[in-house]
């Protein structure tokens, strides 16, 4: 798996993630895209500290390939040390999770 860091106070720079989802009916390890369409992905950045950020991701377009994206804000990586994303993709009838681990390093 490829390891992702951003740089305190980094601005502008994406998160960006391809949602998939493993189908009951799919053999051990086969994904399907997730269509984003009608979805609400809300992103919970798990801070070093404990603290918790809370935003909501942007979809991209076409739904049907499940890319959604974050580009981050002045303020947002005040803390460098490991942290971790905890995706949620919910529309009316489901919802869909994912944990995205990544590093900010010190400029």
């Amino acid at each position: 798996m490829m390891s992702i860091e951003f740089y305190l106070h980094d601005t502008g720079i994406k998160l960006r993630r391809q949602l998939k989802y493993q189908h009951p009916d799919d053999a051990e390890g086969t994904y399907r895209v997730y269509d984003t369409t009608g979805a609400t992905v809300t992103l919970n950045f798990y801070k070093p500290d404990g603290t918790i950020l809370v935003k909501t991701a942007t979809l991209e377009t076409p739904a049907a390939d499940g890319y959604t994206y974050y580009a981050w804000l002045a303020g947002d990586l005040d803390i460098a040390g490991p942290w971790t994303c905890l995706l949620v993709a919910a529309k009316t009838a489901e919802t869909r999770h994912a944990t995205i681990p990544f590093t900010v390093r010190a400029k």
